[in-house]
């Protein structure tokens, strides 16, 4: 691989990185579930997150302990998206009840348009998929909920004029 594209930061004595963009997480709710009407005065739909209403001061993040008894669609242990959703549940004082543990985000988006439960996904994720009337998003609160998107390349490789320019 000549250059990576993660959140994961990587060990700056091994690879360089050049900063991309910055994302926010949020958690994504599949519309049928009882949980979203008395979350109403928070939800966003896809159309709120591309046009960038979750990124308003004025947009309030939802309290995450109102979603404590609904099954949570959870990535597996290492991703750092499961890292952020298990500190966001403890700092909201509940273990989620994990109905499936999955590999991508995108897997737990699709699962969760079908109403297996409720996922924590990127809003790059929300802004690039077409968007659904059935799953409600939530603004989630703090510097937890941000991170930045860099591009990784080994150090020790000859970086090429194309990548430099990329």
């Amino acid at each position: 691989l000549d250059l990576i594209a993660e959140n994961f930061a990587f060990a700056p004595d091994v690879y360089g990185r050049e900063s991309f963009c910055r994302e926010r997480l949020m958690l994504a709710v599949p519309a049928d579930r009882a949980v979203n009407e008395t979350a109403a005065p928070f939800r966003l739909s896809a159309e709120d997150v591309r046009s960038e209403r979750h990124l308003s001061d004025e947009t309030p993040a939802v309290p995450l302990n109102l979603f404590r008894k609904e099954p949570f669609l959870l990535l597996k242990e290492g991703n750092d998206t499961r890292v952020r959703a298990e500190k966001f549940c403890a700092q909201a004082h509940f273990r989620p009840q994990t109905r499936l543990l999955l590999d991508q985000q995108i897997t737990a988006y699709n699962l969760a348009c079908y109403g297996m439960g409720a996922a924590f996904l990127s809003d790059t994720l929300v802004r690039h998929v077409p968007p659904v009337a059935n799953v409600w998003f939530y603004k989630l609160d703090g510097e937890l909920s941000q991170r930045e998107i860099c591009f990784y390349y080994k150090r020790s490789r000859y970086l090429t004029n194309v990548m430099r320019e990329f």
